[in-house]
């Protein structure tokens, strides 16, 4: 009677583990190999979170190590980078203009957590007027002086090995007249050496380009359509002429002040 007594007490501990992990014996040796193998993990949880301890403080022991010289790099590069922005601004026609790099100070003691671009925290600062105060340029600058700030500092980037092309989109911005030729000259220099890619609305930026494509779209049965196309001599002269602001194709004074702009920026181009 003992026997059988604890044979039916094991066979009802193996139903209620069938019920609860498995219909099998193997799915249950399964879950039990399982549980036994978290529960170790568990166990040595401890001693886990002792070496994870130590490899962090290892790893912010390098980030800072290499945060400081990336800052100290930069403070280094910063006063260059102020001195060739600066250059590049007077022969865009705002040498009046004050262009520093600010570095904000961290007002608290402890250390700040560990940034993918270090520590630093960095804002360009400008003052477009002699006796005004350095504000930070993407509060105070004009449309013009962004356009000429941008053009300066892809002029400096350009300078740099690894860029191939590069893109100026609406770069025009807020100039015109005698600054548009300063902006078109500037980019002309660039090209020397890249490739450059320039969307303009202005005939003085179109005339310094060594090719010109024309962007139109159109709409056809209630579809748009964008259609691009690269100008001979004679269509260029035509469409710097209308951008000058030609009344029609018959209107030749603004022909020929176009074909002029597109001779006198080749001979400057052969000149530099």
């Amino acid at each position: 009677p003992a026997k059988m007594d604890q044979m039916e007490a094991r066979l009802d501990l193996i139903r209620r583990l069938e019920r609860k992990y498995g219909d099998t014996i193997p799915e249950v040796l399964a879950a039990q190999e399982k549980l036994q193998e978290e529960y170790d993990r568990y166990d040595s949880m401890d001693k886990e979170i002792e070496q994870m301890g130590q490899e962090h403080k290892r790893l912010l022991a390098r980030y800072r190590q290499q945060a400081r010289a990336l800052s100290a790099s930069r403070h280094q590069l910063a006063e260059v980078f102020e001195k060739t922005i600066t250059g590049h601004l007077r022969d865009l026609g705002i040498e009046k203009t004050v262009f520093s790099v600010a570095f904000e100070e961290k007002t608290e003691k402890k250390q700040l957590m560990p940034q993918p671009k270090g520590d630093d925290t960095i804002a360009f600062m400008i003052s477009p007027n002699p006796g005004e105060p350095l504000k930070p340029l993407y509060k105070i600058a004009s449309g013009g002086e962004l356009s000429r700030i941008m053009l300066a500092i892809k002029s400096m980037e350009a300078e740099q090995e690894g860029v191939g092309c590069m893109v100026f989109d609406e770069i025009d911005t807020g100039i015109s007249g005698r600054m548009a030729q300063v902006v078109g000259e500037k980019m002309a220099l660039i090209a020397r050496h890249r490739q450059v890619i320039c969307v303009t609305h202005l005939p003085q930026i179109a005339a310094m380009a060594d090719h010109e494509y024309l962007v139109q779209k159109s709409v056809t049965d209630g579809r748009t359509s964008t259609a691009v196309t690269h100008l001979d001599e004679q269509q260029r002269i035509a469409e710097i002429a209308r951008m000058l602001g030609g009344a029609g194709d018959n209107d030749t004074s603004a022909k020929t002040h176009a074909a002029n702009m597109l001779r006198d920026a080749q001979a400057w181009k052969k000149q530099q």
